[in-house]
């Protein structure tokens, strides 16, 4: 039952990774190649989502790692490709899966930001932009950094000491790496992996609410291109809609959160709980992009352009705000 359950929670990580991998590298390659010098600055975020999403995806296929405490060691079990090409790799492509991740996460208030920056205050340059996402990715790479700084105990000393204590989650072919839960070291990166959930899905909805409020205050007069649209009838939800669904992907980690804490207080050790980890954490960077690409204007034009003729739908009148602003957009 297990081994089904394992197989079940690993075709789903692995899919949900590789739909992340083909939804990042479209938009990265339509961020590079469609972004109107308008968009510049919004561009360089979304740039930013897409590698750090993109190389999380990837190192999720590579190392497909499973996660669990144990009274002595954070015992880290890959069963990923990197097994079968270069085991010794396994520990640093996940301290790169990590660094990644971390970055994609500790980003969102920032975009958050951004957007509610550009709705009341008008755009920020693309060199304040840029010198945001270098501050913001610090902290992630200092974690990457620790991590693999950390000496990971021998392949061999885990497997055993797995085989000892929890027999049913030994895996023959699984490339096994940990730390002492007695290293200083360990207990900090437990600590950061949990510390900064509440305070990023506060701020999200922070600046989301603030973006919505001043939306209804302000309908009528919120700009010139705006008042156009209004003359068209397009809807006061779309604009909402867009907001909604860039604040309600992120709610997706919430899952690996709890799963993640109750993992690292000894609560669930079963394998089942490590994967729906990694699943939560996959739904946003595997969906997020297709959200940008529908909502964004030139995104969506270059995706329409690129179907066959036969493919391309009636135009339609509909709204953007996801590069800040209120866009009329023929679908």
């Amino acid at each position: 039952m297990d081994d089904d359950i394992g197989l079940v929670a690993s075709i789903a990580r692995l899919t949900f990774g590789i739909i992340a991998i083909f939804s990042n590298g479209a938009l990265i390659s339509i961020i590079l190649a469609r972004t109107p010098k308008k968009m510049k600055a919004f561009s360089i975020i979304l740039l930013d989502f897409a590698v750090s999403d993109l190389v999380n995806a990837s190192m999720e296929v590579l190392v497909l790692n499973l996660q669990y405490q144990t009274p002595v060691y954070l015992v880290n079990q890959a069963e990923g490709l990197c097994t079968y090409v270069l085991p010794q790799l396994c520990f640093a492509f996940y301290g790169i899966q990590l660094h990644s991740f971390f970055n994609s996460v500790l980003a969102q208030p920032f975009s958050f930001y951004y957007r509610y920056r550009v709705l009341t205050s008008g755009d920020l340059k693309s060199g304040k932009v840029f010198l945001g996402c270098i501050l913001i990715y610090f902290p992630s790479f200092a974690y990457c950094a620790l991590f693999i700084s950390l000496r990971p105990d021998i392949h061999s000393e885990i497997k055993s000491y797995v085989n000892a204590t929890s027999p049913a989650m030994l895996s023959q072919t699984a490339t096994y790496f940990g730390a002492s839960m007695a290293s200083p070291q360990t207990l900090f990166l437990i600590f950061y992996v949990i510390a900064p959930w509440a305070p990023v899905l506060f701020l999200n909805f922070y600046y989301r609410s603030k973006a919505l409020k001043f939306l209804r205050d302000n309908t009528t007069h919120f700009s010139v291109e705006l008042r156009r649209l209004q003359q068209h009838q397009v809807q006061y939800w779309k604009r909402w809609q867009a907001l909604t669904i860039n604040a309600l992907l992120p709610l997706t980690f919430c899952a690996g959160f709890i799963t993640i804490f109750l993992i690292y207080l000894g609560v669930y050790t079963h394998p089942l709980f490590t994967h729906l980890y990694y699943v939560s954490v996959l739904i946003s960077p595997a969906f997020a992009p297709l959200f940008q690409l529908y909502y964004i204007l030139p995104y969506r034009r270059a995706i329409r352009d690129a179907m066959p003729s036969k493919w391309r739908t009636t135009p339609l009148n509909t709204v953007t705000i996801s590069d800040g602003k209120a866009s009329d957009i023929r679908a």
